[in-house]
């Protein structure tokens, strides 16, 4: 095997491989051989069937084969033979490859840029911390009793108000004709819910059961659907029932259904997921100053074949959800299509970096490798969003490879039995298709790369804050669940949006909070990682 290095610029290489014809010939002969000897011909016995007819027979499915084969095998050599350390799998185009010729191929990829991390003894990181005091427990075990509502039938002759729930049936007209999407039969709505457009909602009010009326409901401006932009609609509406909403009383009783032994032991348990999920958001906090901090502290090149896969994967759930905006029907008619969207746009933060680039790659060369195009602009506005989503796009790449770096040389590594319990966590969210889920990880090798990289990406953020100087700083919880770049508000003693506390069987673990954000018309940035 000749190998000659053809290119080299930057992270570049080229390398031009020659395969001697007699190598092929040999593959080739041994393949047939092998052949020969378990082959089952029609008049012929095991063994017997002649050279030639296996020739015939096999060789170019032979042929094919000890390409494949002699492809992975010499590729990876050269570049072994060469030091090169692959950032991707390398391309391969063969130029020459022909019976009785020698194999010629051009062999292209990118290293791995060299990768100095900086000491982290010196970055200095604030740590919001919160304190869940018997009021936030309150306005949590609230939460549970309002999530726990029971309705039952009204009183005869009672009309209805907001809390209540009705049932109605309704036709929407357009300058006297039906239009699409604008009727409904036992549709159940609580009023005051903002389940409905406000015009809607205030002619639900003061009802009774078989009432039927008819009012106009105006739809705002910016409403998704665009027939029904700024348009006014006329409604026939019948209420076929009407019921009041239960008291629920937080008492030992009301915690031994769902699973506590009594009040206490509910605010207990509540106080303690409170906290752990608190804690979570302030790890997030953290981790997000950390990453700042790293990227202005490294700074290389980074293989832009990476990048472009990192873009391209982040451009397709943009382009998915602006075409998604751009389509929206209303799916409930006279409902309120106003959906806050969180379409964020501080630009990197907690969506940097989730991607382990794990680089001890074992050749698998197609040679037909995938490319990953960018996307054509359509508009100038386009054009500015592509480019700024690929800057981000960079910036992951190079934090992944800074902390895969750092992991790499600290020996960090995933257990097999985190990575099992994650993947037990994982399966359990599609009750009655563990099984599947698991036989769909544990062979495919890329899909458990999903399960491990967070795992590692954990592991190494810790590693990295423990060397940190990390100061507690106590802040209220409006403070810790506004976003960074928000703006601090009117009045910061306002209650904020804390984290869902729901009531099933027993108290769950609260959810992260979803924080409102304000409307926008660009899509939100995919998450890589839960922060």
């Amino acid at each position: 095997m000749q190998v000659t290095e053809t290119l080299t610029e930057g992270l570049k290489h080229e390398l031009k491989v020659v395969v001697g014809a007699h190598d092929i010939a040999g593959r080739v002969a041994g393949r047939l051989a092998e052949l020969g000897r378990t082959v089952k011909l029609p008049g012929f016995r095991p063994g017997k069937v002649p050279a030639n007819l296996i020739k015939q027979r096999f060789g170019q499915q032979v042929m094919g084969e000890v390409l494949q084969e002699t492809l992975s095998e010499t590729s990876q050599k050269a570049v072994q033979d060469k030091g090169l350390r692959p950032a991707m799998r390398p391309q391969i185009k063969v130029t020459n490859f022909a019976e009785g010729a020698d194999l010629e191929y051009e062999l292209s990829l990118e290293v791995m840029p060299e990768i100095v991390p900086g000491e982290f003894g010196d970055l200095v990181l604030s740590r919001p911390v919160v304190e869940v005091g018997e009021a936030d427990i309150d306005e949590a075990l609230q939460r549970i009793a309002d999530s726990n509502k029971r309705f039952k039938p009204a009183p005869e002759g009672q009309l209805s108000a907001p809390g209540d729930q009705i049932v109605i049936d309704f036709v929407g007209s357009l300058e006297g004709s039906e239009f699409a999407g604008g009727k409904g039969t036992d549709q159940t709505v609580e009023i005051g819910a903002g389940m409905m457009l406000p015009d809607m909602e205030n002619a639900l009010t003061g009802r009774r059961t078989g009432d039927k009326f008819e009012a106009d409901v105006s739809f705002p401006a910016d409403y998704a659907a665009a027939h029904l932009k700024g348009r006014t609609a006329h409604f026939a509406i019948t209420v076929k029932d009407h019921k009041v909403r239960e008291p629920v009383t937080v008492d030992d009783d009301f915690a031994k259904r769902l699973g506590l032994a009594d009040l206490g032991a509910f605010r207990e348990d509540l106080r303690k997921r409170l906290s752990d999920d608190y804690g979570r958001i302030s790890r997030a906090r953290v981790k997000r100053q950390l990453l700042d901090a790293l990227a202005e502290r490294h700074s290389f090149v980074v293989p832009g074949g990476m990048v472009d896969m990192e873009f391209a994967a982040i451009w397709r759930q943009v382009k998915g959800e602006l075409d998604s905006a751009k389509t929206a029907e209303p799916t409930g008619h006279a409902h309120d299509h106003e959906h806050d969207h969180e379409h964020q746009h501080d630009r990197d933060h907690d969506h940097d970096h989730g991607h382990e680039h794990h680089h001890d790659h074992a050749y698998d060369h197609d040679h037909d490798h995938e490319h990953h195009a960018e996307p054509a602009p359509q508009s100038e506005e386009g054009t500015k969003l592509q480019l700024e989503y690929r800057g981000i796009a960079e910036r992951r790449v190079r934090l992944g490879l800074l902390l895969a770096e750092v992991g790499r040389r600290n020996n960090i590594d995933v257990a097999n039995d985190e990575i099992s319990k994650a993947l037990l966590a994982r399966a359990r969210g599609f009750p009655g298709q563990e099984r599947k889920v698991f036989e769909y990880y544990t062979k495919n090798p890329t899909a458990m790369q999903e399960i491990r990289a967070p795992l590692f990406e954990d592991k190494v953020v810790d590693h990295i804050l423990s060397l940190a100087r990390i100061t507690d700083r106590t802040v209220s919880i409006p403070e810790l669940l506004r976003e960074p770049d928000d703006a601090p508000p009117a009045d910061d003693g306002a209650k904020a949006e804390a984290p869902e506390v729901k009531a099933e069987e027993a108290a769950p673990a609260p959810e992260k909070p979803e924080k409102k954000k304000r409307a926008s018309s660009r899509a939100k940035k995919p998450t890589a990682t839960e922060g």
